[in-house]
């Protein structure tokens, strides 16, 4: 099974970023189905490894905390790949991102990386004009969506010819 930690956003955010997507520049994109903070992609894992994943992911503590919508943007510079929104964060957040980490890499998951919070609107194909496109993007307003975040979820993504499903398997923290 094809797994990753995330936490979910609320049903008012979800409908906010649907309208969101309408408002996107012109470009063979697909557009995101649902809508989520990636914390890690685990990819491929069977059931062992997965209720080894679940224990580890009991251990993390921590207070509930606000996050905020942040502006919009692109990954892959010139040649765009993706278009998010980013969050403004916490501390609370990298903390558990940190800690998901830690417990994981034990486990024999390489680290990811940076961590980037963004909640991806849709994956872009193909851009006619990717300078016009960008600019587009950065003058689209964000307005300042704030909620409460006391959970996180190991998911299960299951590919299809429509698009990813996202099954939520365990839930963690308060």
């Amino acid at each position: 099974m094809r797994l990753f930690i995330a936490i979910d956003l609320p049903e008012n955010v979800k409908e906010y970023l649907r309208k969101l997507q309408a408002s996107l520049p012109s470009a063979n994109m697909s557009r995101a189905r649902d809508f989520h903070l990636t914390l890690k992609f685990l990819g491929e894992c069977g059931e062992a490894l997965r209720g080894k994943v679940e224990e580890e992911l009991k251990q993390i503590h921590f207070q509930p905390f606000e996050a905020e919508l942040g502006e919009i943007g692109a990954f892959g510079g010139k040649n765009p790949s993706a278009v998010w929104v980013g969050l403004k964060i916490p501390q609370e957040l990298y903390k558990i991102v940190c800690d998901i980490e830690t417990g994981l890499n034990q486990l024999g998951f390489p680290p990811a990386g940076v961590f980037v919070p963004h909640i991806t609107l849709a994956r872009v194909k193909f851009v006619k004009d990717p300078e016009t496109f960008i600019e587009q993007l950065k003058g689209i307003k964000i307005e300042s969506m704030k909620f409460k975040v006391a959970k996180f979820y190991l998911f299960e993504s299951k590919l299809s010819s429509s698009g990813a499903e996202h099954i939520k398997l365990a839930e963690f923290g308060r």
